[in-house]
């Protein structure tokens, strides 16, 4: 199940959870009052209907909710629809109307309505206040004109109501960041080195493709450190990695026009866009001898051998790769601590 789909469930558990009886709860209310022997079947069928939804999601949260989905939605619209009907044809509003019954049916289906079909929750939020806030509004111009007050209880378990949607878009809004974040760090994480910090091979091949298709006078440098096998060997492993550590340093440092990426093992690429081949040979000759020139853990004296290719028209990722890896490769057979371009 996505993560959109499980929040969209999640709100749908919040409103069998506490909207459905607070609307159970004042439709009881209301039913001693309504006198209209149609009205109060209307109102009584739709409290069954709340009752059956309610009692069914308690049995069996899971195996109901598809059919209960069904009945809240078309039912409390069927409702709230039938009962803006007796409104319409009454001559005035009663004292005794199920009109005083609509904040609480309308929250519970433009909230539930919403959610089903996947809107956005937010949405849910906006209608449902929007909602809640007219028929409150109506309700004052009615009493203004004489009409029946609001009872304290409408008006307490309406601004309750209005609460716990409020807190549900809170909360529910709150897990949707959390499992974005999550999701953004997770992504981030897929495509960065845990050691070194920088981006890894994923990310290199993804933006060679990007760099090769722009041509924008790029270079690829891949370069590694001479004899790390026995680095590692002699001083151990803790110190192969504090060593690729500075290395990625050193390798920021005197290539900031570009980017550079660990592609694996002691082996890291650099692409360099809208460069020169002079100022290439240059940044690469600046990093080989800052390397050569740093003092490195237990004094140690290390060298890197660089290839370096300008990408070509004709070239895709692996072709340009290629070219350089194979410049790489012959400075480490002709002596290493070398740079050379092909």
């Amino acid at each position: 199940m996505s993560t959109q789909q499980s929040l969209l469930t999640r709100l749908k558990h919040h409103n069998y959870s506490f909207l459905l009886p607070a609307a159970i709860l004042l439709t009881v209310h209301h039913l001693f009052y309504i006198k209209d022997p149609a009205e109060q079947l209307v109102v009584t069928l739709a409290l069954g209907m709340m009752l059956l939804s309610l009692g069914l999601y308690l049995k069996n949260r899971e195996a109901y909710l598809g059919v209960l989905d069904w009945i809240s939605t078309w039912g409390q619209l069927g409702m709230v629809a039938i009962t803006l009907n007796f409104v319409w044809l009454s001559p005035q509003v009663k004292p005794d109307s199920g009109l005083y019954l609509l904040p609480a049916w309308g929250i519970v289906m433009v909230w539930h309505w919403t959610v089903v079909y996947n809107a956005r929750p937010l949405l849910s939020l906006l209608i449902s206040f929007a909602y809640f806030l007219g028929t409150v509004t109506l309700f004052w111009i009615l009493n203004q004109h004489g009409f029946q007050n609001l009872k304290a209880l409408d008006v307490a378990i309406q601004g309750a109501m209005a609460i716990i949607i409020c807190r549900a878009i809170h909360n529910v809004y709150g897990q949707m960041q959390e499992e974005s974040r999550k999701r953004r760090d997770a992504e981030k994480l897929a495509v960065i080195d845990p050691l070194t910090r920088l981006p890894n091979r994923r990310a290199f091949q993804q933006e060679l493709e990007q760099a090769v298709e722009h041509q924008h006078s790029t270079h690829l440098v891949v370069f590694d450190i001479d004899h790390f096998k026995r680095i590692n060997d002699r001083q151990g492993h803790d110190v192969g990695d504090l060593i690729l550590q500075k290395i990625a340093e050193l390798a920021q440092q005197a290539f900031q026009q570009g980017r550079t990426f660990r592609w694996g093992g002691e082996e890291f690429c650099v692409i360099l866009e809208d460069i020169s081949p002079e100022d290439t040979s240059r940044l690469c000759e600046k990093f080989r001898t800052s390397v050569e020139g740093h003092e490195f853990i237990n004094e140690l004296r290390i060298t890197v051998s660089l290839g370096v290719t300008r990408v070509q028209p004709w070239d895709n990722a692996e072709s340009a790769f290629r070219r350089a890896d194979g410049a790489l490769l012959n400075v480490k057979g002709n002596g290493r601590n070398h740079t050379r371009m092909v």
